[in-house]
């Protein structure tokens, strides 16, 4: 076998760059026949045929902008003392051969077995088959990347070892494999065009210029307490998710420009239940709220700027300013549980299922809520502290469910989950004082009444 391309070397491994079409992958790259293999000649993990049939053959037939990574491929012999692959320097140029551009040489009963990438392989076995049964499809070339183990097996160097060359494939799988980090959830929601709340996310900031720059979308998914941010990118997702409600629409994934802005204006820029679009839902929240309107009172009083993202982190002592901006934004932060991300799911899952138990569609609902929710704010409802005997405490509102010892707030599933159903019940979407008791209390496994303050109208 033959290919035309780029060597070089990283350390002991030498590597070869080329491409080949999709039939050659299909035909000349080979993943390991894991029944007939002892223990130790054992280099690959069990193919998970779910994620092959459900995100990267899709993925594949997507169509537009989209790529893999090489596949790597090591030649593996059947037997030790082989000659397996040698290389020939072919490209010239005036002064003579081109460096690093070459022939890669592989006998044909060396197996080339694909020890990076091997779900992509599988998907790629079974685009073909369809391509075969007469499935039309756009020609690719599939990155690939040979490696080469300290010249074990290449013509003039040392003589073929299966057992050598299986030693050092298994390792180079294993970093390959624990190296790699999946995307973290925020920086996907920054990125991944395929991902339906995201996309709906930003496009809300793109859009509603008065809101972006206090939508923090750097720097993780939790406000810190001394952050100048209103709100974050990740609330705005949960928000999204949890007023679209519709959960198969939701977690498709959107490879075509065309079907992603057909969901868009059909669960973004409108609702399939309510009056409200999803883009009003978001934005009235945040401009009508009192409690919104004093954070950003907060702002302009103190003269205090929301930082262009991502920002850098100060070096050294900050100015007296930044110091004493830090000082008001925590003290304002650590008085509200609306003022924290968790505070702020908590409040967009209960709006939701308040106006799900009224069953209305229109406007006026929505707007009772956000009056209701103002005179909560008032009351004091959402502090995170109250005065008692000359000094303070956690508001029992709120403890165990979104704060804890010390008014530290808790992150967790289960406490967005008690706080939207607490905050349903003050808006008078759940009826029943003792569920909401009994369900806190199981839920969070703490003895749990609520405070006179959270009577529901």
């Amino acid at each position: 076998m033959t290919y035309n391309g780029v060597r070089g070397s990283f350390g002991n491994v030498a590597f070869f760059l080329t491409t080949v079409s999709i039939r050659e992958a299909v035909e000349q790259l080979h993943l390991m026949p894991q029944a007939d293999l002892s223990f130790s000649e054992r280099i690959q993990r069990e193919l998970n045929m779910t994620r092959v049939k459900r995100e990267i053959l899709p993925y594949l037939r997507s169509g537009g902008e989209r790529f893999f990574n090489s596949l790597a491929i090591v030649p593996i012999p059947d037997k030790d003392n082989a000659e397996a692959f040698w290389f020939e320097e072919v490209a010239t140029g005036p002064d003579g051969p081109i460096d690093k551009w070459a022939t890669l040489h592989i006998r044909r009963d060396v197996n080339r077995i694909v020890v990076d990438g091997q779900h992509r392989k599988k998907a790629l076995d079974l685009y073909w088959r369809a391509i075969e049964d007469g499935e039309r499809a756009e020609s690719l070339d599939i990155p690939v990347v040979f490696l080469f183990f300290k010249d074990i097996g290449r013509q003039g160097g040392l003589d073929s070892d299966r057992g050598a060359v299986l030693s050092c494939t298994r390792k180079l799988f294993r970093d390959l494999n624990l190296t790699a980090r999946k995307l973290d959830h925020y920086t996907a929601l920054l990125v991944d065009d395929a991902f339906l709340p995201g996309v709906m996310a930003r496009r809300l900031l793109e859009t509603e210029s008065d809101l972006e720059p206090s939508v923090k979308w750097s720097a993780g998914s939790n406000l810190a307490d001394d952050d100048p941010y209103l709100t974050t990118l990740a609330v705005i997702t949960d928000a999204i998710e949890c007023y679209v409600g519709d959960r198969e629409t939701l977690g498709k994934e959107y490879c075509e420009t065309l079907e992603r802005e057909q969901a868009i204006q059909k669960h973004f820029e409108h609702h399939r239940n309510y009056e409200l679009s999803t883009r009003q839902f978001i934005t009235a929240t945040f401009r009508n709220l009192m409690c919104f309107e004093d954070w950003r009172s907060l702002l302009r009083d103190g003269s205090i700027e929301l930082p262009r993202q991502p920002t850098a982190a100060l070096h050294g002592r900050p100015p007296a300013r930044v110091i004493r901006a830090r000082d008001t934004l925590r003290s304002a932060r650590k008085a509200c549980v609306l003022y924290t991300a968790p505070g702020q799911r908590a409040l967009f899952r209960a709006m939701e299922m308040t106006l799900a138990v009224r069953q209305t569609q229109d406007r006026s609902a929505f707007d009772s809520i956000l009056e209701r929710i103002d005179a909560l704010y008032a009351q004091g409802f959402f502090a995170r502290v109250l005065r008692a005997d000359g000094g303070e405490e956690v508001n029992p509102v709120w403890r165990d469910v979104l704060l804890g010892p010390g008014n530290a707030v808790l992150n967790g599933r289960k406490h967005c989950t008690a706080g939207a159903n607490l905050i349903s019940y003050a808006l008078g979407g759940r009826s029943s004082r003792a569920d909401v008791e009994a369900e806190l209390r199981k839920n969070l496994g703490v003895k749990y009444a609520l405070p006179a303050l959270a009577k529901a109208v």
